[in-house]
C-alpha cells in the first residue's frame, strides 16, 4: 500500500512538474519571439551591410 501511494505522490508531482513547465513557457514564448525577431532583424541588416560594402568595394576597382 505505501508503494501505491508512493507511485500516486511520483505522478502526481511529474504532472505538477509539466504544468509548471507549460506555464513558464507560456510566460516565456512571447518574450523569446521578440528576441528571435530582434536577431532576425540584426542578421537581414548584416547582409545588407555586407553587400552595400561589396558594392562600394566594386565601385571603387573600377575607378
Amino acid at each position: 500500500m505505501a508503494k501505491e501511494i508512493t507511485k500516486e505522490q511520483k505522478a502526481f508531482k511529474k504532472e505538477e512538474e509539466k504544468e509548471e513547465y507549460k506555464q513558464a513557457w507560456r510566460k516565456m514564448k512571447p518574450k523569446l519571439d521578440e528576441l528571435r525577431s530582434k536577431l532576425i532583424n540584426v542578421i537581414n541588416a548584416t547582409k545588407d551591410a555586407r553587400k552595400e560594402v561589396s558594392c562600394q568595394e566594386d565601385i571603387i576597382k573600377s575607378v
